[in-house]
């Protein structure tokens, strides 16, 4: 079983997805539960294991590759993952995304 209680979203500064992550922050401050979602990107040039985060069905990043590494296999496998939260930052910089108490369960998808 994969477990972290938080993980920063990486790439959330590239192609456009602040823009999107600032439609994103808004929502959560009104209140608005966002979903997330894994996808796996086998095919992506610099990560085998990368692993895109969807919110409220937009691209807003990847999971690091230090953690992605361990996910892959297991999201390959067809486990099921669960994200507990989902919280937007304003920084100084930017938007910035973090996942709270994600998990990726001991079984496979039924």
């Amino acid at each position: 079983m994969f477990s972290r209680d938080q993980i920063h979203v990486a790439g959330v500064m590239f192609e456009g997805r602040q823009r999107l992550i600032e439609r994103l922050y808004w929502r959560e401050q009104d209140g608005h539960k966002l979903p997330v979602d894994l996808l796996r990107e086998p095919t992506n040039p610099y990560d085998e294991n990368a692993v895109r985060v969807f919110v409220d069905s937009m691209m807003v990043g990847y999971i690091p590759a230090a953690f992605a590494k361990e996910m892959a296999p297991m999201i390959d496998a067809g486990r099921r993952y669960d994200v507990g939260e989902v919280c937007i930052e304003k920084g100084d910089r930017g938007f910035y995304v973090r996942l709270r108490d994600v998990r990726i369960l001991s079984t496979e998808v039924v």
